[in-house]
């Protein structure tokens, strides 16, 4: 027997109100999804404004030390930043590991250092009497005619003294002036400890106790503890020294590089390299890597004997340092960026880049 015309729409009706019902519930969680993803995303678009600012990065030691500034709004955990030298991820330590608004914090990179290619101006510093820049450890030292100044990487000066005669600068386990009558050598805090007279040197450059001097006619190596020559090598013009992965001397247009011993290893020439000035190197950068000033006041940048590139600077210059940053010494003291590229990325997205 078949259903009656009521009974059939009391069934359709209920199931209506069923299918309704299941309806209504799925556009309450629909819509209830949709809510809690969208307060969701405005929470992460709330985050995402977090600013951080990168006050200084630089190289000492062995390690790239980065001092940042975390502008809030949120506290950061510095376990869930990342920070990339020239793309790659690396390890690093945190002084702190909550990142609250509104302080500092210094992150510490171990790496293996490699010369770069952008080298844009990082700051300028104004002395007089043809300044000598050099950059060591945790500080910049500046030479010009009647003394040494002392400034650490934030800009603050630490100390200065005065000097007679000077001629040229030197940092490694002390600091080494040379002037007209020997070598004055200060300590970190720039106390003077002792003297060595008698050597007649137009450039000189340091390893640990170990000074590398040269004159017209010869590179010599002098023991500070002894005050003895270990050896001297015959130039026939020399201009300058440094100190990388091995002892550099200018020596004419040709750059002769020999081990810490003294032993000579090879040179580098080339028609590019005239009237050369000044050379520099650091051993904490990768590779074999030495900088020339030219006549032309051009920058030669070579790596394993290859020239790789040439920079121009922004100043007249008549001294060049690499620490880190390339650092320029004419009227001024110019510091170029070296090429590493330090990029921060926060917990949420954020980031912010500076290069060394």
């Amino acid at each position: 027997m078949g259903l009656s015309v009521t009974a059939t729409y009391g069934i359709l009706f209920t199931a209506s109100l069923f299918m309704m019902g299941m309806l209504l519930n799925g556009l309450l969680y629909s819509y209830d999804q949709f809510k809690t993803g969208l307060n969701d995303k405005i929470n992460v678009l709330e985050d995402k404004k977090n600013i951080i600012t990168i006050d200084r990065i630089v190289l000492n030691g062995t390690q790239i030390e980065l001092r940042a500034l975390n502008k809030g709004p949120n506290t950061l955990n510095t376990t869930s930043i990342s920070i990339l030298v020239n793309g790659t991820v690396v390890n690093f330590s945190a002084a702190q590991v909550i990142w609250y608004p509104g302080d500092y914090d210094e992150f510490f990179i171990n790496h293996t250092y490699d010369f770069g290619v952008l080298h844009s101006q990082s700051f300028e510093l104004f002395f007089g009497g043809n300044p000598i820049a050099t950059a060591e450890m945790d500080k910049i030292y500046i030479l010009n005619g009647t003394g040494v100044y002392s400034y650490y990487y934030s800009g603050a000066l630490a100390w200065t003294t005065n000097v007679v005669g000077p001629r040229d600068i030197s940092v490694s386990s002390q600091v080494y002036i040379l002037n007209t009558t020997g070598i004055e050598i200060l300590d970190y805090d720039g106390s003077v400890t002792s003297f060595l007279s008698g050597y007649n040197f137009s450039a000189i450059a340091s390893r640990g106790s170990i000074i590398y001097g040269v004159n017209t006619t010869a590179l010599t190596i002098l023991n500070v503890s002894s005050n003895s020559v270990i050896k001297s090598v015959s130039l026939s013009d020399g201009r300058d020294v440094a100190v990388g992965k091995y002892v550099f001397v200018l020596d004419g247009d040709a750059v002769k590089y020999y081990d810490y011993n003294g032993t000579y290893v090879g040179s580098i020439t080339g028609s590019e390299i005239f009237n050369a000035k000044k050379i520099t190197a650091d051993t904490e950068i990768s590779g074999d890597y030495l900088l020339l000033l030219n006549g032309d006041g051009s920058i030669l940048v070579f790596k394993n004997e290859n020239l790789i590139a040439t920079i121009t600077p922004p100043i007249p210059t008549n001294n060049i340092d690499l620490h880190g940053k390339i650092y320029l010494s004419g009227s001024s003291v110019v510091s170029l960026d070296s090429g590493y590229r330090i990029k921060m990325i926060d917990g949420f997205g954020n980031e912010v880049y500076q290069y060394l």
